[in-house]
């Protein structure tokens, strides 16, 4: 058995914005979570009902088959019946292993869509997508700390160094660059649906840090993550 099953974890509920994250804490870290925020679900022409949408959904890897994010998500749904929602939704693949325990929770597929995309592991994602940008040869400034958030996961620390991208789990100095944006947008310049400048303008991507390296990173990015119709 191992020793993390012997422990107890704590499940807390924090507020931010419209934003409610729910989490499992043990030693005073965050292990397993979920947000949620209200929205507007169209039930027919003029017909309104008031949804929590659920997203973020996910458990650090050595902490998974503990039942962390069953309490977690039982937690969440307690919460939202409290706050008066008529209903839940969340994007999901029916092949990962959280699917089932959504259908435990009483939630049923309504929608099947092509177009439905989920962060899963923030920091795989992240590295295999600056990798790309040096596979396109955007390498040119090395070694970089950088900073990335894709809201409302936790900031992903990550090092180019020699033409590769390796993630950093406990950084010992500042970020050379930070970049913050929320998850849907990470996807949609991913999938070229919008292009970085049009994000930038829009107040969708933040920057900070290096000025010098925050233009070569903008300019790799923008090269790469452009619209599929070349706007």
């Amino acid at each position: 058995m191992r020793p993390e099953a012997d422990r107890k974890a704590t499940i807390k509920t924090r507020k931010r914005g419209e934003w409610t994250r729910v989490f499992a804490e043990e030693s005073g870290r965050d292990v397993s979570h979920l947000v949620y925020a209200p929205r507007e679900l169209q039930v027919g022409p003029g017909a309104t009902v008031r949804m929590a949408a659920i997203g973020g959904v996910s458990t650090e890897r050595e902490f998974r088959r503990r039942g962390l994010a069953g309490q977690v998500f039982a937690r969440a749904m307690e919460e939202i019946r409290k706050e008066g929602y008529s209903c839940v939704g969340l994007y999901t693949s029916m092949r990962i292993v959280a699917h089932r325990m959504y259908r435990r929770f009483g939630l049923a597929d309504v929608v099947r869509s092509p177009r439905g995309y989920k962060l899963l592991d923030p920091e795989r994602i992240v590295c295999d997508a600056l990798s790309h940008l040096l596979k396109d040869g955007s390498a040119g400034r090395s070694p970089m700390l950088v900073r990335v958030t894709l809201r409302p996961h936790r900031p992903v620390f990550v090092r180019i160094e020699d033409g590769a991208v390796r993630p950093v789990s406990r950084p010992r100095r500042e970020a050379d660059v930070s970049l913050e944006m929320s998850g849907q947008t990470f996807l949609a310049l991913g999938h070229g649906e919008i292009a970085l400048r049009y994000a930038e303008q829009a107040k969708l991507v933040e920057w900070g840090g290096n000025e010098a390296d925050i233009r070569w990173l903008a300019e790799a990015l923008a090269r790469h993550y452009s619209p599929v119709d070349g706007g």
